[in-house]
């Protein structure tokens, strides 16, 4: 049985396998840091996102980022903060991944966790998004996991390379 399946209708069951591919699990429950954003606001959101990713247009990224977002590199200590350095950094990580696609999401409040592969040069790699909204819909944290270990140092030598060229300290 696969991971999240409802465990007892079996037309539910039904229903969920036929989802396809891209498929959410959620979760109702908040934590202490929860906003209140409304599962309408964060499928708007995803929609979008999901949107942006599947045409490689990053140009709408200024738009759907909270001034002060803070990004959790899977590669860096220090998290990168500002809508400007977070816009850059995943425009950069976007032309870096090729044949990327997410495969499962899972909602909680005002939060997603998206698991997806792709490839760095040659190395294959799995990792999870995992988004926070603010009251206004727009990422106020991004959190990126990334395995394994050689496919997550080619991309950050790649994102150094390319961060440095843009003046945005890796």
């Amino acid at each position: 049985m696969k991971m999240g399946a409802p465990s007892s209708d079996s037309s539910a069951k039904e229903a969920w396998r036929s989802q396809g591919p891209l498929h959410t699990i959620r979760k109702h429950h908040f934590n202490i840091r929860s906003y209140p954003v409304n599962a309408q606001s964060i499928d708007l959101f995803l929609e979008r996102w999901h949107a942006m990713i599947e045409s490689g247009d990053a140009s709408m990224l200024p738009d759907i980022l909270s001034e002060d977002v803070v990004f959790y590199s899977p590669f860096a200590f220090t998290p990168y903060r500002g809508r400007p350095a977070v816009a850059g950094l995943l425009q950069t990580v976007i032309q870096v991944f090729r044949d990327f696609r997410y495969h499962r999401q899972f909602i909680s409040g005002d939060s997603a966790a998206l698991e997806f592969s792709a490839f760095v040069g040659e190395l294959s790699l799995k990792g999870i998004d995992l988004i926070r909204l603010g009251k206004d819909g727009r990422i106020i944290e991004f959190e990126v996991m990334i395995r394994p270990a050689n496919a997550l140092m080619a991309l950050g030598e790649e994102m150094r390379r390319r961060l440095a060229a843009l003046g945005i300290k890796p």
